[in-house]
Parts: structure tokens; sequence; C-alpha cells
């Protein structure tokens, strides 16, 4: 459908679930440090990237705050041939709110529904694909696994720098950078993934309306082929960190987080 490739969820809508590995999850949780946003392993620290969620992606309140995906599959279950442009647009908003929402980009706690702050992000397709959408699902990402941890869900010791991870797996090296570079794996990546490669490996805020979360890709610069300087001191959030959409329904994030916005503006533009 041209509306999704012009939206920019063209590749997006070729993903397919597939089984989690639940234990190598909690064991990557438990490693998670909150302060730094990277994984510390005993040999070096590891994150997911923008690199990551480019090449991987190509790219629950009540009060009528969300939609049910159930809602969408049966109402844009069906697309006649006939349809006109409008029906064939609205379709296609549909489809990348399950996108969205249905455990592919950005899921919440139940996954069986999608908030409607997304929508107004799809009223001009051709914006929306001008949107770092990839970023937005990291922050997300970055968001669960603070959460995970604060909640009891992980555990990450106050002395990140002695952790404890006997119990993952890795190779005779110490440890498995994924760079994309094998024969098997680049020629399935197509060229334009990489036009955005700048962004990659920079230190900036990343925003999801209330969500703010720190890309702190300087601490794995070997990641990109680098060698790796000693790294800055982390960001502080301050209350940041823990707001929430929660009962904040006419607030313009745009305006509460402009430090947030400017900065992450500043580092696109270099």
């Amino acid at each position: 459908m041209p509306y999704l490739k012009l939206a920019g969820f063209e590749d997006v809508a070729l993903i397919r679930r597939f089984d989690l590995r639940v234990n190598l999850i909690s064991a990557l949780v438990e490693q998670w440090c909150t302060v730094i946003h990277t994984f510390i392993m005993p040999c070096v620290e590891c994150t997911i990237t923008l690199e990551d969620v480019t090449i991987q992606l190509g790219n629950g309140e009540q009060n009528f705050t969300c939609l049910t995906l159930a809602w969408l599959r049966v109402n844009f279950k069906k697309l006649s041939s006939t349809a006109t442009k409008h029906k064939v647009i609205c379709a296609a908003r549909a489809y990348i709110m399950q996108l969205i929402g249905g455990g592919v980009l950005m899921p919440n706690n139940t996954s069986n529904r999608v908030h409607l702050k997304y929508l107004p992000l799809l009223e001009d397709f051709s914006r929306a694909g001008s949107y770092s959408w990839g970023s937005i699902v990291l922050a997300i990402l970055y968001h669960e696994l603070c959460r995970a941890t604060k909640h009891g869900m992980g555990h990450v010791s106050e002395n990140w720098c002695e952790p404890n991870i006997s119990h993952l797996p890795l190779n005779d090296r110490g440890f498995l950078w994924m760079s994309y570079s094998a024969p098997n794996i680049a020629t399935l990546i197509p060229q334009w993934v990489h036009t955005e490669a700048h962004v990659w490996c920079i230190n900036t805020p990343m925003l999801n309306f209330s969500t703010v979360e720190w890309n702190n890709d300087s601490r794995v610069m070997q990641k990109f082929g680098c060698r790796q300087f000693v790294p800055v001191e982390p960001q502080q959030f301050a209350d940041v960190h823990d707001k929430t959409m929660r009962g904040k329904h006419t607030i313009d994030w745009n305006v509460e987080h402009q430090l947030y916005v400017a900065l992450w503006n500043a580092w696109y533009e270099k």
C-alpha cells in the first residue's frame, strides 16, 4: 500500500511475531543500569542502539484515551477493491495503529490497546514519514527496562562495575557484537537504511510524549567499529524520568519538554 510507504511503515508491516526467550530477557533485565542505559557485562557495556532499531524495523488508561486492537481489526478487516481514497487512507491509519500497539512497535502492558496520542501523528502521511519512529521505539524500550528494574522484575547492583552474569552465554572472545556485517545478513539490508547512519552513535534525548530517555551510544563505540574512549558522565533526569500521561491529557509535551526537544534537534542537525 503506497500510504504505508509514504508514512514510513512499509518495512514494519513485514515484521512477524516470534517466540521470546523469557529466561534470556530476564537475565538481561538484571544487568540493565538505569543510570547509564546500558547492559553491564563482565567484559564490556552494551545496549540496543538506533542502528539496531533501524535495521530490525526498517526504520492502559480509560476515558477513551485508547483504541482496542480488536475494534480496529473488526472495523478495518477488509478493504473493497472499489474503496474510495478516503477509505484507503483510513484503513492505512488503522493498520499503522495496530502495528504501533499490537506488540510490534509500542505495546502497552496488556498489548490489546493502542493510545490515541499516536493518531494525530498520522494525519499527514508525508510528515509522518519524516518522524524518528526508531528513536521513539528505543525510548520506550529503555523506559520499560528502567521500569522493570525499579519494580523488582530485574535487579541491578548499586555497584554496577561488578555485575554477576555468569549465567548469560558469551562467546570465547567475551562478547559478540552484532554489527550486521556478515554476508548473509548484509545482503538483506537495503541501502536506504544507512542514510541516517550519522545519528546512530550520538548522545541525545529520545522523546515519546511524556517519556524522555537518554541515548548513551558513546559508551558502546566498539559496536560501530570505533575505538572506545572514556565515556562522559551520564545525563541526570531529575523528575522527568517518572512523568506519565496519566491525568495530563491537555499538556503540550512539545512545550513541557522543550529543552530535550531542542537538544534532539541540535544533535540531529549536526
